[in-house]
């Protein structure tokens, strides 16, 4: 299952699915954060956009969502690839 947490003062986004964690967010240093604490946590983040993203990685309609990825367990390549290949304009 996955759970999303927001309303930090950076406005992050994050999804907590599989090996990797997805976040979304406009602000460097707040991505910077992110990416550190997950490394530290032992995942591997992918950043999935900016804030008018996060629907992506929030299901069950977000084409990064494990709905939208049909329940995959993907590796960060994979994740990454879908990324790039689905991005929001």
């Amino acid at each position: 299952m996955s759970q999303v947490r927001s309303g930090t003062p950076a406005q992050l986004q994050l999804i907590w699915l599989n090996n990797l964690r997805y976040y979304t967010t406009g602000d460097t240093q707040a991505a910077a954060t992110a990416e550190r604490l997950i490394l530290a946590a032992g995942f591997d983040p992918v950043k999935a956009g900016y804030m008018k993203d996060a629907a992506r990685i929030e299901g069950p309609d977000g084409d990064l969502s494990q709905f939208g990825l049909r329940g995959a367990l993907v590796d960060v390549d994979q994740a990454r690839a879908a990324v790039a290949a689905t991005a929001v304009a």
